[in-house]
């Protein structure tokens, strides 16, 4: 099969302490032929990588691996792995914006509620800082939708509740539509409060 060994997976610059985790579960994953695994532990490494070629290596490995596996939520996974390389390493905020939108394409019902508002959140900023208000607050409602979906109280649910309506009503202001503006950023303010 496509099996690689240790050696063939670019781990020279993670803290020592994760690159034996990884190292380690990517052989036994490698032995199960869980590419489905593999692929999210490259993406993992990626995110985690201080070295700009090592980290674009890893997370086009990841991404191959995860469309092989076929999963949607890997694959998505994979993606933003790049979207973060693209935005935060190389600036490049167009790849950044083309990565983010092919990922949200493969998520699915099955994400957990606030994993897929933090990934329409991003995508949403990355958006915003294009000027394209139109698709940001797109995935901002979405994830407001999301957001809304859930009665949970915990802490990073509403955190992420103010934050999506505070970063929608920023977007209002940008469009110089400054009573929707207003409108999000005192939702915002409510969920605030109640994290008080």
């Amino acid at each position: 099969g496509d099996h690689r060994d240790l050696h063939s997976f670019p781990t020279r610059a993670l803290p020592i302490s994760a690159s034996l985790y990884y190292s380690i579960s990517l052989l036994l994953w490698q032995e199960l032929g869980d590419k489905r695994n593999i692929a999210l532990g490259l993406s993992n490494m990626s995110l985690q990588s201080v070295d700009s070629a090592e980290a674009l290596t890893l997370a086009f490995q990841s991404l191959k691996l995860a469309e092989e596996s076929g999963d949607s939520n890997t694959i998505a996974r994979a993606r933003f792995s790049l979207v973060r390389y693209y935005y935060l390493r190389e600036h490049d905020l167009s790849a950044a914006c083309e990565h983010g939108e092919y990922a949200l394409s493969f998520m699915t019902s099955s994400e957990e509620t606030i994993t897929a508002m933090f990934r329409y959140n991003m995508v949403a900023l990355l958006y915003t800082r294009q000027r394209a208000y139109a698709k940001a607050l797109n995935c901002y409602f979405k994830a407001i939708n999301l957001a809304s979906a859930t009665t949970d109280t915990v802490s990073i649910i509403l955190a992420n509740k103010a934050s999506l309506n505070a970063n929608t009503g920023l977007v209002y202001f940008y469009l110089k539509q400054y009573a929707k503006s207003i409108e999000f950023h005192q939702r915002a303010i409510q969920f605030y409060e109640v994290l008080k």
